[in-house]
């Protein structure tokens, strides 16, 4: 062989290390690339999910929130009834006292 055969022949066997050196960066980086995405699938699948119960905690808090409000004009509208009544007794005690007073 001559020194071009030679020369020709290493230069094919650094080319061939370099590729497979190359394919073998690739193959990691693919590899990097697949495992990063499947990550962030993972992340965005737990965010929806943290979402869909911060929704649903917001709508259970609602609603409690909605039925004790309910519940507190209801007893607030109770309340105003037994006071008007007890008004009523009363102005109804006082012109009985004042017709009693009358008449002694």
């Amino acid at each position: 062989m001559n020194d071009q055969e030679e020369e020709t022949k290493q230069e094919n066997i650094k080319l061939q290390t370099a590729k497979h050196k190359l394919e073998q960066s690739l193959a990691e980086a693919q590899h990097l690339m697949e495992e990063s995405q499947a990550y962030a699938n993972q992340l965005r699948s737990q965010e929806k999910e943290v979402k869909f119960h911060q929704t649903l905690t917001t709508l259970h808090v609602t609603e409690g929130i909605a039925l004790e409000r309910e519940s507190l004009v209801k007893q607030l509208n109770l309340l105003r009834d037994m006071n008007r009544k007890l008004r009523d007794e009363t102005e109804e005690a006082e012109l009985r006292r004042m017709r009693t007073n009358r008449r002694s």
